[in-house]
């Protein structure tokens, strides 16, 4: 596989570029993957990995969020970019965790999909975010897309009201799509 990532972070891009892995090759490249070309505000959270440029929902905060409103460390403007805009070449894999904004980036992505045979994605199975859609929006449009759901890491997620023992809530995982047999057999590559 050719593994191409994006972060908003230069540094973290950086470290990744320099880290090993056993893809054929890889490369980050520095730039905040959206809809379109255009400027956003961008909140980075005091747990930096549930930065977003959606503020979470009011229902999130209320049953799971133990911390109130008080989550955003500070608002950035920053430029982004759809897929389609800033990739030109077949990809083979593509992995999305960007925190309530994945079904916008695959529905603004249809020329890289056209070539891709596995995308990885976080999905929300409860309203994490404001407006996000859901992960059963995302699995309508990956089957529409021709792609089947080859596996769903879930992870659970308790009230801060409930005080007993539970699993708790899926609230969101990972789910691994594969290109189906039959697209992937008449797919042509440049």
């Amino acid at each position: 596989l050719r593994y191409i990532g994006f972060d908003a972070d230069s540094e973290e891009v950086e470290r990744l570029n320099q880290k090993r892995n056993n893809f054929k090759s890889s490369k980050f490249i520095s730039a905040f993957v959206g809809k379109k070309d255009e400027l956003v505000k961008f909140d980075i959270h005091y747990k930096e990995g549930e930065s977003s440029i959606l503020p979470f929902s009011e229902n999130y905060i209320k049953w799971f969020f133990a911390g109130g409103n008080n989550y955003i460390k500070k608002q950035i403007e920053i430029r982004s970019n759809s897929l389609d805009e800033l990739i030109d070449e077949d990809i083979d894999f593509i992995k999305l965790d960007t925190q309530g904004t994945e079904y916008e980036i695959l529905e603004n992505a249809q020329k890289c999909l056209n070539s891709t045979l596995m995308v990885e994605c976080e999905v929300e199975f409860l309203q994490v975010y404001k407006e996000q859609k859901l992960a059963h929006d995302i699995f309508e449009m990956m089957n529409n897309l021709g792609f089947e759901l080859l596996y769903l890491n879930r992870i659970f997620g308790q009230s801060s009201y409930f005080k007993g023992e539970s699993r708790g809530q899926i609230v969101f995982g990972d789910a691994l799509f594969g290109l189906s047999r039959e697209k992937a057999i008449n797919l042509e590559f440049r």
